[in-house]
């Protein structure tokens, strides 16, 4: 329960940001079903932040940032 309302306002901020400023280069929002980061997945970086991404050709997708840096998992 807790997974989704955190991600519930995460997408809320993301498309609020996304709306006001739209995605970089003109690439099209995604509107996403499923959370990627419903079960986060890096075991290269076990603490990284799971971000969804709703831009572009990754959009839906996860991505994982450590410190603020994005690192592949």
């Amino acid at each position: 329960m807790m997974m989704k309302i955190v991600f519930v306002v995460l997408a809320l901020f993301a498309v609020s940001k996304v709306q006001g400023y739209g995605c970089p280069n003109g690439e099209p929002m995604a509107s996403c079903g499923d959370n990627p980061c419903a079960k986060p997945n890096c075991p290269a970086y076990p603490s990284a932040e799971c971000v969804t991404n709703f831009c572009g050709n990754e959009a839906c997708e996860a991505q994982y940032f450590v410190n603020g840096i994005q690192v592949t998992c």
